[in-house]
């Protein structure tokens, strides 16, 4: 050897050398290529065999990306790769990339490899997580898939909720004639329940009866879940009946598919009969029970379905399920206090911890519900308990004191509060704003409160402005006012809350005053339903709500429920319909709700406009319909003479469910009595306590007054008139008025004079039965009586809207611009009335005057002619013109517009202050009975 260097090699050889390296002793015959250099060469000489080594390298090293390039390389060489080489191919995929399996997969279709069993098998349990792969394995292989095969392929689609797929794959294992186990229906029902079609279990279950296949408990159970979750409950039920042994997963399941549906009568049957049975309830199901019967409760409480809910609490504890104070607290925030107060009694005999918040809840019932006994009975138990009371809780207690009424104790509680905090201060205000009276000691308080160092909030300040409104003190509002105006800071609700205050005091200047200096940016919401509210409280114009409502729209707000019916309210009040057909059209669906449809038909009603008012009772559906809408659909029915539809909503109502309440009731009376049915009215006023458990009130003995003295039955209605109330008393006054009884109607004005002797409107009505009768004297002597005291007559108005704005007239007025004109063109109308067969009855003119056509001209003169003649001069031929009056219509008024009515084929609805009259082709609907 002539190199001494190989000694050592010899001696302690170096086999990583000799694997990995190449070295001088034996050269490169040693040396392993890397896996980039055997692809390398192999992509200079495809084969299929080195391809297949290669794949299964590839597979062993994870190496997804050679593995391709093998695949393309072999494919580019123009050789179709071999069952063996997909089987590889698909190994590496299905391990390392899944997203390649569809593409393998088609390659073996359109080559017509046709995959060995491992490699099928490995294809079928990929497709759980891809329903196109499963798809295709379906169709390149459904001649040579086995039971499992198709089991796991119907789980896919199952589970994907693949309806289509699902029934292919069975009809294909139908004409393969295999033959379904038991395990197969298993797995297919545990993983179809999604499954749209809801023939899908029926099918199932007759093929299983097909099949030869006995049910088991866990497909048993299966096919009851399968039923339930296509929405065939009573098919459930069959399986669950027909079964001839339940054990507890079969009852947990069946229970399970009920308490879903919140079906107490059937959960509480299959608890009474699992009762009856052997077998012991466990965690699982106990759970079930535990949540349903938990949750139905807590609904029912919320949907004050008391009785259910405390039959639903009972079996709770029958079930011994541990209830928490969580429970409690929920269940008791839903409860009358009564009520509550029983579950708070069981919840201290179960030792149920009870923390800060359920007393809060428990005070904050009491108060929502102002009662007074539960209060002071939780208070009792809360000083027992000895539990220290924080400031909020403290707070709560004083508010619930406040809102019950029981001011001492409220007194006494505030002072015992020792960290009082802006909270406190302002709860006890709100205390002295509950009744009148209290104007110093609120004033007091803010004094203290600002010695302790509390700054004036907005709560403080709003209930410092109640306290002035309520106590009609506009000194101490108009110094709060100015405080307020110097203080930094002020919220918006302090000045919407004094809009309200000024307009409910009268104010309304400054109200629009206030309104008009806060500037846009800071106005809300509440701000401009405050203002509109305060047009509603002092009847303004209709023109000054609608300005307000359309800056509110142009400002970015959308009116909320209470504004659309405070515009409505104020429409009705003034009579402008042409404003209600407007806005009504521009009233959003979402806000056609109970009350604001219930305020459409009122002001529909009070506009005259009967069919639009039927037409939005008839419009809503029952769930919208309340008392309030039966009650002014009756009443409108009867202002409009319709006594038989008013009778049949007041029987709708009762097949509805309401029972009617005092309104409806004195509307169907006041309905009988214009009709001149005085024995139907006592009818109904003699059922009121037997029928419908409600004590006639003073409206009610007034309605029977005036019914009997409409029909002249005068005797009968004095029995009606209560001896010190005055209504009563000129109820029947003007019943003699109707009938010219001048005794009867002394009796009724010294008896008012007694009650009321600054009202002028008994001696109004006496002079006209005086002047009517002739006793010219004696009318001059009560009205001489009647100056000497001071007392004015209220005049005569009449007003109606053309073209959006009101014009308003009274009695031999001469302030109109148009009055000229209108004189001008009542000479024409009484020449054409004449000419008709109309008679002027001057028996209605209850003043003396020289000559009948000093009386006729009289009777032009007042103040429904004034506006109907300017209605026809400045309206389009053949509308409708409708009418207020604050008074009474004559008689010769009444007959007057009759005639109007055919001779310019005009309907007229003129609304006295009793009823409306809709006169039309020569007849009124009150049939001559004003």
């Amino acid at each position: 050897i002539a190199d001494p260097s190989m000694f050592r090699l010899v001696s302690r050889p170096n086999t990583t050398s000799l694997v990995h390296k190449p070295n001088r002793w034996f050269g490169q015959c040693w040396s392993v290529p890397s896996l980039p250099q055997k692809i390398k060469d192999f992509e200079e000489a495809p084969n299929k065999y080195r391809a297949t080594t290669l794949l299964k390298e590839c597979g062993r090293s994870g190496d997804l990306q050679s593995a391709l390039s093998i695949y393309q390389s072999l494919k580019a060489s123009n050789q179709t790769p071999d069952s063996f080489i997909f089987r590889e191919m698909i190994d590496v995929a299905r391990k390392f990339g899944r997203s390649h399996l569809n593409s393998l997969v088609d390659d073996m279709a359109k080559m017509r490899v046709k995959p060995d069993d491992l490699t099928r098998g490995w294809i079928v349990r990929s497709a759980t997580q891809d329903i196109q792969l499963g798809r295709s394995i379906l169709h390149l292989e459904s001649d040579r898939l086995n039971l499992l095969d198709f089991t796991q392929l119907i789980q896919s689609f199952g589970r994907n909720g693949s309806w289509e797929d699902v029934k292919k794959t069975l009809e294909l294992m139908h004409q393969r004639e295999l033959k379904p186990d038991l395990r197969f229906y298993n797995a297919v029902m545990s993983s179809c329940k999604n499954i749209p079609d809801s023939t899908f279990p029926a099918m199932i279950h007759k093929q299983m009866i097909s099949d030869g296949i006995a049910l088991d408990n866990i497909s048993r159970n299966n096919l009851i879940l399968l039923y339930a979750q296509t929405g065939d409950v009573q098919a459930a039920r069959r399986v669950f009946d027909d079964a001839p042994v339940h054990d507890i997963q079969t009852w947990t399941t069946m229970i399970s598919i009920y308490s879903k549906k919140g079906d107490l009568p059937q959960v509480d049957a299959l608890l009474q009969q699992l009762r009856s049975s052997p077998i012991v309830i466990n965690e699982v199901l106990r759970d079930v029970l535990g949540r349903f019967y938990s949750d139905f409760a807590l609904s029912s409480f919320e949907s004050k379905r008391i009785s259910e809910g405390m039959s639903a609490f009972t079996t709770l504890r029958t079930l011994g399920i541990h209830i928490n104070t969580q429970f409690y607290t929920a269940a008791m925030s839903n409860l009358p206090p009564s009520h509550a107060f029983h579950l708070f009694e069981i919840m201290r005999q179960d030792g149920t911890y009870i923390d800060d918040y359920t007393w809060h809840v428990l005070f904050k019932q009491c108060a929502a519900h102002k009662s007074l006994v539960v209060l002071n009975q939780y208070y009792q138990l809360f000083l027992d308990s000895k539990v220290n009371s924080t400031t909020v809780l403290s707070n709560m207690i004083l508010h619930a004191f406040v809102k019950c009424g029981d001011l001492q104790t409220a007194i006494s509680m505030f002072r015992a509060i020792p960290n009082k905090d802006a909270t406190s201060w302002s709860t006890m205000m709100s205390a002295y704003t509950q009744e009148v009276g209290h104007m110093e000691d609120i004033m007091q308080l803010l004094h203290e409160s600002r010695q302790e160092g509390i700054q004036t909030d907005d709560y403080m300040w709003n209930n410092l402005i109640s306290a002035c409104r309520i106590n009609h003190n506009h000194d101490q509002l108009n110094a709060i006012r100015t405080e307020i105006e110097q203080t930094d800071q002020i919220s918006i609700s302090v000045w919407n809350g004094l809009i309200m205050a000024y307009a409910d005091l009268g104010r309304l200047e400054v109200s629009e005053e206030i309104f008009a200096k806060i500037p846009n940016q800071n106005r809300n919401l509440r701000t401009f339903t405050a203002m509109l509210a305060g047009y509603q409280l002092v009847e303004a114009d209709a023109l000054c709500a609608k300005l307000v409502f359309d800056q509110m729209r142009d400002h970015g707000f959308e009116p909320e429920e209470y504004a659309w019916t405070i515009l409505f309210s104020i429409f009705g009040s003034v009579g402008d319909l042409n404003s209600m057909q407007q806005y009504e059209s521009q009233l959003p669906s979402k806000h056609k709700t109970t009350p604001v449809l219930n305020s459409l038909i009122g002001a529909y009603g009070n506009c005259g406009a009967y069919q639009d008012a039927v037409r939005i009772f008839s419009k809503m559906t029952d769930t919208l319909k309340n008392e309030i809408s039966y009650a002014q659909m009756i009443h409108i029915h009867g202002n409009f003479r319709n006594l038989e539809q008013a009778e049949e909503t007041f029987d709708a109502m009762k097949e509805k469910g309401f029972m009617p309440g005092s309104i409806a009731i004195a509307s169907l009376m006041h309905a009988y009595s214009h009709k001149l049915e005085p024995d139907k009215a006592e009818e109904l006023f003699k059922s009121m306590h037997t029928l419908y458990q409600i004590c006639p009130n003073d409206d009610h003995l007034a309605i029977l007054v005036d019914a009997f003295g409409r029909s002249n039955r005068l005797a009968e209605s004095l029995k009606y008139v209560s001896k010190d109330n005055v209504l009563h008393w000129m109820t029947y006054l003007g019943a003699c008025r109707l009938n010219n009884c001048i005794s009867e109607a002394k009796h009724a004005t010294e008896n008012i004079q007694r009650l009321n002797p600054n009202d002028s409107a008994n001696y109004i009505l006496m002079a006209n039965i005086q002047g009517k009768l002739g006793l010219w004297n004696d009318r001059e002597k009560t009205l001489a009586s009647m100056r000497n005291q001071g007392l004015k007559k209220i005049p005569g108005e009449s007003w109606l809207y053309v073209d959006g704005k009101r014009h308003v007239f009274r009695a031999n007025d001469v302030t109109h611009p148009a009055m000229t004109e209108i004189r001008q063109f009542a000479k024409e109308v009484l020449k054409t009335l004449r000419s008709m067969g109309y008679v002027p009855d001057v028996s209605w003119v209850t003043k003396s005057l020289p000559s009948e056509e000093a009386k006729i001209e009289h009777l032009c003169q007042h103040s429904e002619r004034s506006a109907m003649y300017y209605g026809i001069m400045n309206s389009k031929p053949s509308s409708t013109i409708t009418i207020h009056k604050n008074l009474r219509i004559c008689g010769d008024c009444h007959t007057h517009t009759c005639f109007m009515s055919k001779a310019y084929n005009r309907e007229f609805r003129i609304r006295d202050a009793a009823v409306w009259h809709v006169f039309k082709d020569g007849q009124c609907s009150c049939g001559g009975n004003y």
